[in-house]
């Protein structure tokens, strides 16, 4: 097949994939969405532990410079739909990493040919519509760490030169402060490139270093004064060293769950890069270049915490395609068997990931706005966003641990209007408590649950007596949380959101 059409195609594939209402990880919108809408439309709902008075972990401003405006947009466009809103920022985030990937490729590879099956690579992955654009902060992390480093090649390209880069080292400067208050992890993208970076340029230009140095700090400044009056807090507000504490600490990444050390390298990765790991294998690597030297230290620094998720290797893939030994790629692709290999896993991993995972609680939620909110109790699915239901009026309860033990001991049972429970993946013990308590009080309760476990509706009704009568179903969600491989039912795809009452004897 003729590469350029294959580009194209993967492309406009990619563009598709990124409007679809996937759900990858609660953090895409716990972590931005959720917060700006609060922020900016005056709605209630989930507050993320990052933002509560006290923790302060993360910084509110580059969420500010990068989707306050779509909000905005939408929120004066009387007519756009919450899901529009969404789809409008990952149509943005999605346009604004391949412009960046563009001009950056050019910048980071000078062979023309390198650089075409680079492109080819990520063109066609699956990475860009599925993790790319969406909302994560690890998106936005990766557009700046290609600017970043674009800047870094441009310095260490021309070390021996007379006069100084101002421009780009105050750039420079500012990207990498945003890069930091966005995530802390920026600063071990950039650890062994910046190395490289002060030995063949800063150290024989102390004025553009200190124009770099300069402009970093004055950045940084300015987003800690932003963010201190954005969280009305009485102290200064450092956000990246908030979370540094907190991430250093094994019993706080306990409760997010603990990985080997290796997780990203054998496991992470593969995900990421699928087929494309063969020339990766290969010892050809490029060693001392920018980009490769991001993915060393990258891989190394996440690698030393124990919670390792394949989001956090995201901003590492546009960097490894421009690393792996893509010519031995190109030439093994010119075997269809292998061609057909890597199409295959990224439609399939674009289908899992960017299509159908979680799906059904976005499209759920969206049925759901549209009636009036009473009580909502979401079982075995992923936290619901609750901004999707655009409600001033919303109280959102989840389940609390006592030595380990999980319990509702924080749900009001007397509120039954605006109430939206979140009982994660409790057992069917705690679900029949909760239901109990809210019929008691003379509530209208719907129950939300994938079709995965809905061996557990059947359990339900036989021995706890509830009558469940389906209001809004779709088989358009895919449940990997649940799979048990002794029950073929596990795999069932879809979700239901039930009427909820006690059958009367």
């Amino acid at each position: 097949m003729n590469k350029r059409l294959l580009r194209s195609l993967g492309l406009l594939l990619g563009l598709l994939v990124s409007l679809q209402p996937s759900y990858v990880h609660p953090d895409e919108h716990f972590q931005s969405i959720e917060i700006l809408q609060q922020q900016l439309r005056g709605i209630r709902g989930t507050v993320a532990w990052e933002f509560k008075g006290g923790n302060e972990s993360r910084s509110i401003v580059p969420l500010y410079l990068w989707y306050a405006p779509a909000i905005l947009l939408s929120s004066h466009l009387k007519t756009v739909r919450p899901l529009v809103a969404m789809y409008i920022m990952r149509m943005q985030n999605y346009l604004l990493f391949l412009a960046v990937w563009k001009v950056s490729s050019r910048v980071l590879e000078s062979s023309k040919l390198r650089r075409s099956s680079a492109d080819l690579l990520m063109c066609t992955s699956y990475v860009v519509g599925g993790y790319l654009s969406h909302t994560f902060s690890n998106s936005i992390e990766a557009v700046i760490l290609l600017a970043v480093l674009s800047m870094m090649e441009i310095l260490v390209q021309k070390p021996r030169q007379e006069h100084e880069e101002y421009l780009i080292s105050g750039l420079m400067g500012v990207a990498v402060a945003l890069g930091v208050f966005n995530r802390i992890t920026f600063g071990g993208f950039i650890l062994l490139p910046g190395l490289l970076t002060f030995g063949k340029f800063y150290w024989r230009h102390w004025r553009s270093l200190l124009v770099a140095a300069g402009s970093c700090l004055f950045t940084a400044a300015w987003i800690i004064w932003a963010d201190s009056k954005i969280y009305q807090s009485n102290r200064w507000v450092i956000a990246p060293l908030n979370n540094l504490l907190y991430n250093i600490n094994e019993d706080n990444l306990a409760q997010h769950g603990l990985h080997s050390r290796s997780t990203h390298l054998l496991v992470n990765l593969p995900q990421l890069l699928g087929p494309a790991l063969i020339p990766a294998l290969r010892p050809r690597w490029r060693m001392v270049r920018i980009p490769f030297l991001s993915c060393i230290s990258g891989l190394l620094v996440l690698s030393m915490f124990k919670h390792q998720e394949v989001r956090f290797l995201v901003p590492l893939v546009p960097a490894l395609f421009l690393s792996i030994e893509t010519l031995g790629f190109a030439r093994l692709i010119s075997s269809k068997t292998l061609l057909n290999v890597w199409l295959i896993f990224n439609i399939a991993m674009a289908a899992i990931v960017g299509i159908g995972h979680q799906r059904g609680v976005i499209t759920a939620l969206n049925y759901l706005k549209e009636t009036p909110v009473e009580v909502q109790v979401w079982w075995k699915t992923y936290s619901p966003p609750t901004w999707i239901l655009m409600n001033q009026d919303l109280t959102v309860s989840t389940t609390n641990f006592v030595d380990g033990e999980e319990r509702v001991d924080d749900i009001e049972f007397r509120v039954t209007e605006n109430h939206i429970v979140d009982l994660k993946g409790s057992d069917i013990q705690l679900l029949n408590h909760t239901l109990t308590m809210f019929l008691k009080n003379g509530a209208h309760v719907n129950l939300i649950m994938p079709d995965s476990v809905l061996k557990l509706a059947t359990k339900l009704r036989k021995e706890y007596s509830y009558e469940l009568q389906p209001l809004y179903s779709s088989h358009l969600h895919i449940d990997l949380d649940h799979i048990d491989v002794k029950d073929l039912s596990s795999l069932r795809p879809g979700i239901t959101v039930y009427n909820i009452n006690k059958i009367k004897d």
